[in-house]
């Protein structure tokens, strides 16, 4: 047919998120859950990582001495790092067992989301 042009572009507007936790609400959630799930969450407060590079975390990748995490497989493009993490952090890892070769060895990253849910009130 011998179509010549250009393909017309989108435009995606960026947008800021409309509503943002306060620190104290993310603490009080931390501290509502249960062991496993609140060192996660305290880890993707502390290091900014996302989800699914925090479930691939291993024990290798941590250093308890010098209090940092080495985040070697991250996601969507993004370039290996490495993160402090505070006393508090390290006393919540401690706490974990040590069964497995990852620190969440839960079955799918799904599987911790899951332990999120409200509360009832009193």
């Amino acid at each position: 047919m011998g179509f010549h042009g250009t393909s017309p572009k989108c435009y995606v507007p960026k947008k800021l998120p409309s509503f943002i936790l306060m620190e104290s609400e993310i603490d009080a959630l931390i501290a509502g859950s249960n062991k496993t799930l609140a060192c996660f969450l305290q880890l993707l407060k502390e290091t900014a990582m996302r989800s699914g590079e925090a479930f691939r975390l291993k024990w290798t990748d941590i250093d308890f001495e010098r209090r940092v995490i080495v985040l070697n497989e991250p996601e969507k493009g993004s370039n290996p790092r490495v993160r402090r993490i505070s006393n508090k952090l390290v006393e919540m890892l401690n706490s974990l067992p040590r069964k497995s070769e990852k620190i969440f060895p839960n079955k799918t990253l799904a599987s911790l989301k899951t332990h999120i849910s409200p509360q009832e009130s009193v």
